[in-house]
C-alpha cells in the first residue's frame, strides 16, 4: 500500500508541474486584466475630474427647472432648479455620471453657484409675471456652512432677480444632522430665507429636530412615493411622514410622481404639491416658459410659501426692468457707446470685443450709477447670455477682462431623421459592423470605429465625409453614439463608438 502511495504521490506532483506554466500564465492574465480595470477605473476618474474643472472653467453647466404642480388643482406652483452639465461633444450630460464625483472634490460648490447665478437671472421676469411662483435651489453643506452664506444668497436673490420671498433653499436631511448647521439654518430663516429638507426619511436625523429647526417644507423621497401601488414595507414609513408633516403643519412635495395611482394616494392623504414624470420632466428654461404657458400657475395664495417672521434686513439693490435693461445694452453698443474693437493680448488678436472695467467707467458716467451697481448689470447681462468672455472663462466683473456681444453658432448640416439613424445603427446587418474590437487587454463589444461610421453614412446617405462627421457629431450630442469609454470629441479614424 504504501508503494501505490508514493506512485500516486509522484503523479500528483508531476501532473501539477506539467500544470504549473500554465496555472502561472493563467494567474498572470488574472492580475493583468485586474489591474488593466484598476488603471481605466482610475483613468476614467481623473479624466472626469479634469473636464468637470474644465466645465466649471469654460461656465458649461446650465440651470433646468421640473414644475412642482399642487395636487390639489393639477396647477404649477413653482419649480425645482436642477443642474445639467452642457458638454461641447455629448450635448446634455445627466447628474447622475458626474455629481457624485463633483461632491468628492469639492467642485460642486463653484458648479452650484454658477447655476443659481444664471437661473436667478434667468427667471427674473417670469417670476414677476406670476409672483405666485417659488423655485427651489439646493445648496450644499460647504455652502450652508460659508461664513457669508447669508450675504451671498442676498447678493444672488433680490428684487432685480428672484426675490427670496420666491426661492426655496433645499438641503438634504443628512446635511442637518451637524450642530453646526443648525445655527446656519436659524440664520438664514431670520433673513427672511424658506428652507426645505430634501429626501426626508432616507437619512438619519432624529426627529425632534423638526421642531426646532425652521423648516417650512418636506420633500418626501421617490423610493417612499414608488411604493404606493406595490407590496412593499415602505409605505406605513410614507403615511407616518405625511401624518408627522401634518401634526407639524409643515408643507410636503412628493417627489418622483410617475403614476396616477401615486397622485391619487398622495392627493386623497392631503399632500400639497409633487413633481415628477407624471406632470413633467426636467427642462430648460425656455421649454419651462412654453410649458407654463399650457399649464396656467395657481392662483396667488394657492400652496405659496409661508413667509417668516421678521426677517433681519432687506438690502436695497438697484432694479431695472427688462425692457430698460435692453435699451441700455442696445445704448451701449451704438455709437457714443462703449468701444467695441478687435483687440490683441499676449500677441493674440480678439475680435470685436470690449473691456468690461471700461463697460463699468461708461455706466458710471452716462448712467450715473454706482461702480457696484454697473458691475451688477454686467453680471445681469452675462446670465441672460447677451454678452461673454471671449474664452468663456470668466463672469463679469470690474476688471480687465475682454467681453464680446453674444452671437448664435451656425446651425449644423440637417441630418437624416434621428430615430431612423439610430435604428440603423442598431439594427443594420451590413454596412456597418458593431463587433468586438480588442484594444491592449480591453475587449470592446457591440462598436465600430469612427471611420467605419463615417464610412457607413458616406454610402448610405450619399453625403461627402465633412457632413457624414458633423452627423456622427450630432448623434453624439444626442446621446445615441458613446465613446467607448471617454467623452472625446468624435473622431473619422480607428476610436471605438458604440450606439447610446
Amino acid at each position: 500500500m504504501a508503494v501505490g502511495v508514493e506512485v500516486d504521490r509522484a503523479g500528483f506532483w508531476a501532473d501539477f508541474l506539467r500544470q504549473l506554466p500554465g496555472l502561472l500564465a493563467a494567474a498572470l492574465l488574472c492580475s493583468g486584466a485586474i489591474a488593466a480595470w484598476a488603471r481605466r477605473c482610475g483613468v476614467r476618474r481623473a479624466r472626469l475630474i479634469h473636464r468637470l474643472e474644465r466645465g466649471l472653467h469654460k461656465r458649461q453647466f446650465e440651470p433646468w427647472v421640473q414644475p412642482i404642480v399642487d395636487l390639489r388643482s393639477g396647477r404649477c406652483v413653482g419649480g425645482e432648479v436642477l443642474m445639467r452639465w452642457v458638454h461641447p461633444q455629448r450635448g446634455i450630460v445627466a447628474p447622475g455620471e458626474f455629481i457624485e464625483v463633483a461632491e468628492q472634490t469639492g467642485l460642486i460648490d463653484g458648479m452650484s453657484k454658477l447655476v443659481m447665478t444664471r437661473a436667478a437671472h434667468r427667471l427674473a421676469p417670469l417670476a414677476r409675471l406670476h409672483s405666485q411662483l417659488y423655485f427651489s435651489f439646493n445648496l450644499t453643506p460647504d455652502q450652508l456652512r460659508a461664513p457669508l452664506i447669508a450675504q451671498t444668497l442676498a447678493e444672488l436673490f433680490n428684487p432685480e432677480t428672484l426675490p427670496r420671498e420666491q426661492v426655496l433653499l433645499e438641503l438634504t436631511e443628512r446635511d442637518i444632522v451637524d450642530p453646526a448647521a443648525h445655527g446656519a439654518l436659524a440664520a438664514l430663516h431670520r433673513a427672511g430665507w424658506r428652507i426645505a429638507i430634501d429626501d426626508f426619511g432616507t437619512g438619519h436625523s432624529s426627529l425632534a429636530l423638526l421642531e426646532r429647526l425652521p423648516i417650512q417644507r418636506l420633500k418626501i423621497d421617490r423610493a417612499f412615493v414608488a411604493s404606493i401601488g406595490a407590496r412593499s414595507a415602505s409605505r406605513p414609513v410614507l403615511d407616518a411622514i405625511i401624518g408627522l408633516a401634518r401634526e407639524l403643519d409643515i408643507g410636503l412635495i412628493a417627489e418622483g410622481v410617475e403614476t396616477q395611482d401615486q397622485w391619487d394616494y398622495l392627493a386623497a392623504r392631503g399632500v400639497g404639491s409633487a413633481q415628477g414624470y407624471l406632470m413633467a420632466r426636467p427642462m430648460p428654461l425656455p421649454a419651462f416658459e412654453q410649458w407654463l404657458a399650457g399649464h396656467p400657475p395657481a392662483r396667488a395664495g394657492a400652496a405659496t410659501l409661508a413667509t417668516p417672521d421678521s426677517p433681519e434686513s432687506t438690502e436695497a439693490t438697484l432694479h431695472l426692468p427688462e425692457h430698460e435693461l435692453q435699451a441700455l445694452w442696445q445704448r451701449m453698443r451704438s455709437t457714443g457707446g462703449i468701444d467695441i474693437r478687435d483687440r490683441m493680448y499676449h500677441l493674440r488678436s480678439y475680435g470685436q470685443c470690449f473691456v468690461a472695467r471700461e463697460e463699468v467707467d461708461w455706466l458710471v458716467r452716462e448712467i450715473k450709477l454706482s461702480r457696484a451697481e454697473a458691475t451688477q448689470i454686467g453680471r445681469r447681462m452675462v446670465a441672460l447670455g447677451w454678452m461673454r468672455h471671449v474664452l468663456d472663462e470668466h463672469d463679469f466683473d470690474d476688471a480687465e477682462l475682454f467681453f464680446t456681444a453674444a452671437v448664435q453658432l451656425q446651425a449644423a448640416p440637417v441630418s437624416p431623421p434621428v430615430d431612423d439613424l439610430r435604428q440603423a445603427l442598431r439594427a443594420l446587418d451590413g454596412g456597418l459592423a458593431l463587433g468586438t474590437h480588442r484594444r491592449g487587454l480591453l475587449a470592446h463589444r457591440r462598436c465600430a470605429s469612427g471611420r467605419g461610421i463615417v464610412d457607413w453614412l458616406v454610402a448610405r446617405h450619399e453625403v461627402n465625409r465633412d457632413i457624414a462627421v458633423q452627423w456622427a457629431a450630432q448623434l453624439m450630442r444626442k446621446g445615441m453614439l458613446r465613446h467607448v469609454y471617454d467623452d472625446q470629441a468624435f473622431r473619422d479614424d480607428g476610436t471605438l463608438y458604440r450606439p447610446g
